[in-house]
């Protein structure tokens, strides 16, 4: 198996190449014009307030128990039809609600006749406290039962300021090289991983039990990152509804995004195994839980409406080092209990 150093070089190598592809190579190459017109319709109340000038739409909002936004109907759209919303867009002193969708956000919905398509990916911005202008980009499919489309911009029980301009909707289409590169890329990380737990593995020691469960940890770590965005939304939509529904207490004490308690959980089950299982020092742990963190964050840069993010691999990150720490005060004190008797 490869030494950690040789994973280490691998990783730099994998990581230069997907952030230049990713630069270099669009997923989608535009084959219609624009959809969006300035015709926006407004929702707002006496807290809420909506600027539109020179193409840039404000919204203020200072109730956090009312939605404040604007809203265009696109016209009926072919199924399969891959759309590119994108943005330019700034938060100002943006409060959250109770629930993680409670932001300031800018959502392209879809309507089947009979209701909204909550279970589809929606979501093309989603920002909270105060963020500079930056560019966003986002894809999304036609559902076969689609029969109109709406652009929404709005607070959604948040307060505070969202800001919008260079707001652009247009139907695009896969770009081939991408197509190639993306698949490239996602089998090149999933070896690395492998080659990596395979390291791991062979420089472990204990039990069969043990070693199963750090590749347990693994599997989970890599299966939970690279879902693509639909399926991961919906697992965990779905038990987030049942934990309130059996716990109602739960929903008022533990607002946090699922998703981000299974990035620390699961690291920190693998900071615990890699501690329990390799007679290593503890930096060797540290950069295996780093490069695994990162490496999964990176990937997501070529998964479908996934994005990567500097506050996930750190969660990851301490999430590990926690495991670590407890299982190393653990041996201390089992090891003073040996030489008390």
């Amino acid at each position: 198996m490869p030494t950690l150093k040789t994973h280490g070089i691998l990783f730099l190598i994998m990581t230069c190449a997907t952030l230049l592809l990713h630069e270099w190579i669009p997923p989608y190459l535009p084959d219609g014009g624009e959809l969006l017109t300035g015709n926006w319709s407004a929702r707002t109340t006496q807290a809420g307030r909506i600027d539109i000038e020179d193409g840039t739409i404000t919204l203020h909002s200072t109730d956090a128990q009312v939605d404040t936004g604007v809203v265009q109907y696109i016209a009926p759209i072919a199924p399969g039809t891959i759309l590119m919303l994108s943005a330019d867009a700034r938060s100002t002193a943006v409060v959250a609600g109770t629930r993680p969708w409670h932001q300031a956000r800018l959502l392209l919905v879809q309507h089947n006749g009979h209701r909204n398509r909550w279970d589809l990916p929606i979501t093309a911005i989603s920002l909270s406290g105060t963020q500079p202008w930056e560019n966003h980009r986002t894809y999304f499919t036609v559902a076969p039962d689609t029969q109109h489309i709406r652009v929404l911009a709005e607070l959604s029980h948040a307060t505070g300021s969202l800001q919008l301009k260079n707001i652009h909707l247009a139907s695009v289409s896969e770009h081939p090289t991408y197509v190639w590169i993306q698949s490239g890329l996602l089998i090149s990380w999933g070896l690395l991983f492998l080659l990596l737990l395979g390291t791991c593995l062979s420089i472990s020691r204990h039990t069969f039990l043990m070693r199963l469960t750090l590749a347990f940890a693994f599997a989970s770590i890599i299966i939970g990152t690279t879902l693509p965005s639909k399926i991961k939304n919906q697992i965990s939509e779905e038990v987030t509804t049942q934990i309130h529904a059996e716990h109602p207490a739960f929903k008022a004490l533990v607002p946090w995004d699922l998703s981000k308690v299974w990035h620390v959980v699961v690291f920190f089950l693998l900071g615990l195994v890699l501690k329990a299982t390799m007679k290593q020092p503890w930096f060797i742990h540290l950069l295996i839980l780093i490069l695994l963190a990162t490496g999964t964050e990176l990937a997501q840069l070529f998964i479908s409406n996934r994005s990567p993010l500097v506050t996930d691999s750190l969660i990851d990150v301490a999430g590990g080092f926690g495991g670590l720490i407890l299982m190393t005060l653990f041996n201390r004190i089992r090891q003073h209990q040996k030489s008390v008797r």
